[in-house]
Formats: C-alpha cells, structure tokens, sequence
C-alpha cells in the first residue's frame, strides 16, 4: 500500500522469496457495457444481493510478455451484437500463445 508523504507512483513488493519467474504473462483489460437490469424484491429472512447491472463485455486488449519481450498488442473491439467476446478472447490467447511456442522451438542438431 502507499505510504503517506511517498512517491505513490513506485510499487514495491516485499517477500520476494514466494515470487516465481514464468516464461509468458498475458496481461488484460475488458472494456463492457453496464446494462441496467429489473430488480427483485429482497426477501427480509435471507441474506441477499441486489444486483442493478450487467455487464456485457464490447471488447478487449491484451499484451503479451514473453521471457521479457513484449509481443505486439493485440486489441479487439465487437462488430456486432451475436459476437461472444469471451469466446473470442480465449481462441486469440491461445493463438499467441501457440505463436509463442513455436517461435521458441528450435531444431535439434544431431551428431555422431
């Protein structure tokens, strides 16, 4: 947490020890449209939530860091209402993590 009367734009993390290094990070941001939607009459006797929106996602962007090397952003907007964002997300990081894999696979030299 920042600390009063500190650089708040620096972040530190303490316990290093518990970090561990991965070869890929996807890092995501979902942008979504809040749909109002008709509320319940909460029953007194049980606990509950009131939900007030729902949120369709409308697109996304990802990076894609790979061993240090940042690949090219990928960015995807929806075209039209039938598309399933979340379906579309998944089948994009699969591919650029399969672009990945396979930039990394290097042949084997074989010798007497």
């Amino acid at each position: 947490m920042p600390k009063k009367g500190i650089d708040s734009s620096v972040s530190e993390c303490e316990n290093h020890k518990h970090s561990m290094r991965v070869p890929i990070t996807v890092y995501t941001d979902f942008e979504c449209f809040a749909k109002m939607i008709d509320t319940f009459q909460p029953n007194p006797e049980k606990s509950n939530t009131k939900q007030w929106q729902k949120h369709n996602p409308s697109g996304f962007c990802m990076y894609v860091i790979c061993y240090g090397k940042e690949l090219e952003p990928v960015l995807h907007t929806k075209q039209s209402d039938d598309k399933n964002i979340a379906q579309i997300f998944v089948e994009k990081v699969l591919k650029e993590i399969e672009k990945v894999w396979s930039s990394e696979i290097k042949p084997m030299i074989v010798t007497n």
